[in-house]
């Protein structure tokens, strides 16, 4: 997914490692179980920032590039 969201998700990749521990806290707050986030927490965490991150950039940000770029 990090590559299909190039090149946002491809940074998010990079840098979801540093939000695992924020993210685990508040599934632990949240009720989840420690051996549950362990195991599914960091690839869903990835896979869904760089989702997120490509929908964005791809049909919210260049959309908005390409329209202001047409009215120069």
């Amino acid at each position: 997914m990090g590559i299909l969201a190039f090149p946002g998700g491809l940074l998010w990749v990079w840098v979801a490692p540093h939000f695992e521990p924020l993210v685990q806290s508040a599934a632990n707050a949240a009720g989840m179980p420690a051996p549950l986030w362990r195991s599914y927490g960091p690839p869903l965490l990835t896979w869904f920032g760089a989702t997120l991150i490509g929908y964005v950039q791809w049909f919210w940000l260049l959309p908005r590039v390409f329209t202001l770029r047409r009215g120069d």
